[in-house]
This record gives C-alpha cells, sequence and structure tokens, in this order.
C-alpha cells in the first residue's frame, strides 16, 4: 500500500513540473525566421515596376486633358473680364456724351452701319482705358504685337484646297475682300493698335471702336483668332448699345467665332 502511495504522489509532482515548464516555455524566433516574414510581405521588383508602369499610364491619359482644361478656364475668364470692361468703356463713353453716338451696325438688320457720330465717340471712348504703349503702324516690329495671321492667311489654311474666283490670288484675298483691314499684312504693318496696362491689345479696324480686334492676354500664346484674338462690333437693337460678336474674322483650327463665345457667356456655359 506504502509504495501505491508513492507513485501515485510522484506522479503528481511530475505533472505539476510538466505544467510550469510549460508555463514559463517562450517560443524561440532566430533572426532567419524574421528575415523570413519580412520576405514573405515585401513587393518583389516586377509587383512594382508593374504598379509605376499603370501610375504613367493613367497619368499620361490624364494629365494632358486637365492642363488643356485648365488652359481653357483661363481663357475664358480673361474674355469674360475683357468683354466686360469694352463694353463699360462704352457705356461710360455714351453717358459722358449724354446719349447714345450714331456708331453702330443694326444688331436685327441687313442696314448698313452708321458712321455719323463715331468721331465723337472715339473721343470718350479711348480715355477709358489705361494705355500702356500705342503703335501707329509697324505693330509688329515695334513689339506692339506677336505675328498673328490675318483674315486671308486664316481662310488659305482653312481652304488649302479651294479655289478662288477669277480675279483673285487665293482664296484668302477673295475671302477677305471686305475685310482689307485684318488681312495679316495690314494687322502686322498698318493697323494702329493700343497696348493697355494689364496686356490685353485692342486693334481698331479704323479710327473707331465700331470694330475691333481684340487679344485677350497679350503677348500670351496662343495668340490665335478663335483662341485669344477675336474681334467684336458695336451694335444697337433699339434698347442695348454694346459690342457684340464681330465680322471680319476667321476662327483658326479647333477656335471659335466670337459670337459662339459670347452665347456661351450669356447662357452661363462658359
Amino acid at each position: 500500500m506504502m509504495n501505491y502511495k508513492s507513485e501515485i504522489l510522484k506522479q503528481v509532482q511530475d505533472d505539476k513540473l510538466v505544467s510550469e515548464a510549460h508555463r514559463n516555455h517562450k517560443p524561440h524566433f532566430t533572426h532567419s525566421t524574421h528575415l523570413t516574414h519580412a520576405k514573405r510581405a515585401a513587393f518583389t521588383l516586377a509587383e512594382v515596376l508593374i504598379t509605376l508602369g499603370i501610375i504613367g499610364i493613367v497619368a499620361a491619359m490624364t494629365i494632358p486633358t486637365l492642363v488643356s482644361n485648365y488652359k481653357q478656364k483661363v481663357l475664358n475668364n480673361q474674355f469674360k473680364k475683357t468683354y466686360a470692361m469694352l463694353n463699360q468703356a462704352l457705356l461710360s463713353a455714351q453717358s459722358q456724351l449724354g446719349y447714345i453716338p450714331v456708331c453702330y451696325y443694326y444688331r436685327y438688320s441687313s442696314l448698313n452701319p452708321s458712321y455719323s457720330g463715331c468721331d465723337e465717340l472715339s473721343d470718350k471712348f479711348w480715355t477709358q482705358f489705361k494705355v500702356a504703349k500705342i503703335c501707329d503702324g509697324k505693330a509688329f516690329e515695334k513689339g506692339c504685337i506677336p505675328e498673328y495671321e490675318g483674315m486671308d492667311s486664316v481662310a488659305n489654311a482653312n481652304k488649302p484646297d479651294e479655289v478662288p474666283p477669277e480675279g483673285y490670288e487665293d482664296i484668302g484675298e477673295y475671302e477677305s475682300r471686305g475685310c482689307t483691314n485684318f488681312r495679316k499684312n495690314a494687322i502686322l504693318n498698318e493697323r494702329k493698335v493700343y497696348v493697355l496696362a494689364d496686356g490685353t491689345i485692342i486693334i481698331p479696324y479704323s479710327t473707331s471702336p465700331l470694330l475691333l480686334a481684340v487679344d485677350i492676354n497679350g503677348n500670351k500664346a496662343p495668340n490665335k483668332w478663335g483662341y485669344d484674338l477675336f474681334s467684336l462690333q458695336i451694335r444697337f437693337d433699339g434698347e442695348k448699345f454694346r459690342y457684340y460678336g464681330g465680322g471680319c474674322m476667321y476662327a483658326e483650327e479647333g477656335g471659335h467665332d466670337t459670337a459662339t463665345i459670347i452665347t456661351k457667356l450669356e447662357r452661363n456655359q462658359l
């Protein structure tokens, strides 16, 4: 009986020792074990290159569009500013005169424009601006303007295969026959040019502000008709005396005529 109790007591003590050993046991991790786990968590070179390639493709597809949209937004805002400035100058000149001068095209009529009051309008109109420089001829040579195209050269570029009627050298000469002051040579060498303090460039078709070409951001690119260079003419509909989309203009490829831009502006689409 004694031997049996001794064996039981010994077994209990052995179990306690085993249990205590388990409680005090700590897993043993070697340096190589940490490296193995690190290797499993890292990206391979191929995976990194594929990811960078995808990012590059997405950037190449989206960034040019974002940049183009931003540039167009800047030009749209500049057009709004310049258009408002010109109409404000017109209204101020009218207010100083105390009446609507007879210097306008009829908005809803094919009647010829009325010129009899253009000189008196001019006297008031040009004083509304802070003019930084005036070039009375040779404007390109004197640095007042960049090398603009004219109605003739744009027509030639837009219609390269069109044959002009007999008596005209090219289609540009024919298309610009009623707008000779806005042909390329006339703009660069003959027209009077006003450069405003904010950089805006105004090129009157004649001596009056009846018909103008306006570069809304001055010498900054793109300097193209229908992008940042537009024609505007004074029109009168019986009530409103203001600038609208002008004639003597062809938009260069991808550009828009002034009337389209103004329509978008009036519909809050610009």
